[in-house]
């Protein structure tokens, strides 16, 4: 990550407005769509550059974020930034005053200085930038942790002049230690501040995985009826016929999950931590995702095993009751067989028998749909289930669509969402032909467009892609598609086809609902026509 002081305008947007990386590490709340479309404009309109932004009290930013979550995250961005912290440390550093110049009796001359006692902090002094004196006191935190407003701790302010007496800088020193940059974090050679090692993370942070994994058996956290009892749930997904599909479902799940908590572990790692106890309580926010993982990992142990035939079934339990009467001494192997398919007339017992016929006829397979017949109901973790093979083979474009923004990067998904919600539908549909063109007649290299600024090329390119994959209803968002396809679209689109006005339609439904950032934020929530559909499946 660039130094905040240096951030653009257009770096602030995206990290404050589309990104929430800064809110989670900040532990602050993060902000829904209409607050950040209101802070971008606030931002944009004033032109705030990270120097602004880390040095100036900015009052509108501060209404429109919050005061707790702006003060958060100023704070943290402060403690990232090295030209901010040397810019500090530096201040009280001053020139030595030249009082006046007399020339001795040889002609040299001698200045007389006036020595200045002059306290140095290694430490940023907050309290000596006269330009945050009027607010930087709300910044206090009380262990490290809780913001404090001074308004309602009046009687207790020790803390609070303790962050301002630079000769007892202790609490500062100690969140100097719970912040590293992310170059410190990347590059090995260079020791991490805080007091713990890495090897004691590591170990802390996996006695913490040992301890939920423990600690999760099946149905915890769950509702009342949830089904534990391993046989049930095998024999349903049999009877079903979706036992195929649950695999997989299962194995894309653990997967996900996998890659989730080495990602959470890696942002927790990268971090420099001084205590034990602040540490375990920061690993907390890997318990959700270590019970998801174990009940995903002890579900699809129950769909790959093949032993429902070693339990007993509602199916194998009737002819038993019908052999009570018949008094046969078949064998057990043989039981089912003579008791459904003697040759006794129905007439002796027609009620038994026709209970049996039916029971042991295979239910019909309920048609196997990924998600609900509306795509627009289905949610992040659903759509990473989807099958491409599936998704290409029915030419399914609201959904292709739909698992091409689930898969491309946050960076992407973020330039295409900012440029949904900046440039009108008139000049966005508008592009797409001229970047047809220049993608048919570059070739691939040397991409141009005439009156187009080189910075935005990329995104009128990723939304331009978004849209081949839409045409041509497979993934070429990545891929290069052949060039009689891109000629057949050229005449296509040169003959006003509606197709870009519908794609554009549903590309903003699906950012404003199931990629909004409320959204993005809890990836692996279902919707709630997803948890009627599973709930009816495992039944």
């Amino acid at each position: 990550m660039e130094d905040p002081m240096k951030w653009t305008t257009d770096e602030i947007v995206k990290q404050l407005c589309h990104f929430i990386i800064l809110y989670t590490t900040a532990e602050c709340p993060v902000p829904d769509q209409s607050t950040c479309l209101s802070l971008e404009s606030v931002i944009r309109q004033q032109g705030t550059t990270g120097a602004n932004l880390l040095e100036d009290a900015n009052t509108e930013i501060s209404q429109v974020m919050g005061r707790q979550s702006y003060v958060c995250i100023v704070r943290l961005l402060r403690s990232k930034s090295t030209s901010y912290q040397h810019k500090i440390a530096i201040k009280g550093v001053q020139s030595c005053q030249i009082e006046d110049t007399t020339a001795a009796g040889e002609g040299r001359k001698r200045r007389r200085v006036e020595p200045q006692s002059i306290q140095l902090s290694t430490a940023p002094s907050y309290a000596r930038n006269e330009r945050e004196q009027t607010w930087f006191h709300l910044m206090h935190w009380e262990n490290g942790n809780t913001y404090s407003d001074p308004e309602e701790s009046m009687d207790d302010d020790e803390e609070a002049d303790e962050d301002q007496d630079e000769d007892d800088s202790e609490e500062e020193a100690d969140e100097d230690d719970d912040d590293i940059t992310e170059e410190d974090a990347v590059n090995p050679e260079i020791p991490r501040k805080g007091k713990l090692s890495s090897e004691e993370i590591i170990r802390i942070m996996n006695d913490c995985i040992d301890k939920y994994t423990e600690d999760w058996e099946p149905g915890k956290d769950q509702e009342e009826d949830y089904i534990t009892d391993a046989a049930i749930l095998l024999e349903n997904a049999i009877r079903s016929g979706q036992q195929k599909l649950l695999v997989t479902k299962n194995q894309a799940k653990i997967d996900w999950l996998r890659s989730r908590l080495d990602a959470t572990g890696d942002r927790i790692f990268a971090e420099a931590w001084s205590r034990e106890e602040a540490l375990r309580r920061q690993c907390r926010a890997l318990e959700e995702t270590v019970n998801q993982l174990q009940e995903a990992e002890w579900l699809l142990a129950i769909y790959q095993s093949g032993a429902v035939e070693n339990r007993p079934t509602s199916s194998a339990s009737v002819p038993d009751i019908i052999d009570l009467g018949s008094g046969s001494d078949s064998s057990d192997d043989r039981e089912d067989i003579v008791s459904v398919h003697s040759p006794e007339p129905k007439s002796a017992r027609p009620t038994i028998e026709e209970f049996v016929e039916s029971d042991l006829q295979p239910t019909p397979t309920r048609p196997i749909t990924v998600i609900s017949d509306n795509p627009g109901q289905a949610s992040i973790r659903s759509i990473s289930e989807w099958d491409w093979e599936s998704l290409i083979e029915k030419k399914d474009r609201k959904r292709i669509v739909m698992k091409v923004i689930n898969e491309m990067s946050v960076e992407k998904r973020e330039m295409i969402r900012t440029r949904i919600n900046n440039v009108r539908k008139h000049d966005l549909v508008a592009e797409i032909p001229a970047c047809i063109n220049m993608f048919r007649q570059s070739g691939g290299t040397n991409m141009k467009m005439r009156g187009v600024l080189p910075r935005d090329l990329p995104k009128i390119m990723a939304f331009t892609r978004l849209f081949l994959c839409w045409w041509l209803a497979g993934n070429y968002f990545d891929t290069d598609a052949k060039e009689w396809r891109m000629e057949d679209l050229a005449e296509a689109l040169d003959g006003g086809s509606q197709d870009r006005n519908i794609f554009y339609d549903w590309v903003r439904h699906v950012f404003n609902n199931t990629f909004s950032l409320e959204s993005c934020s809890k990836p692996f929530a279902p919707s709630q026509a997803e948890i009627i559909v599973i709930s009816d499946d495992e039944d």
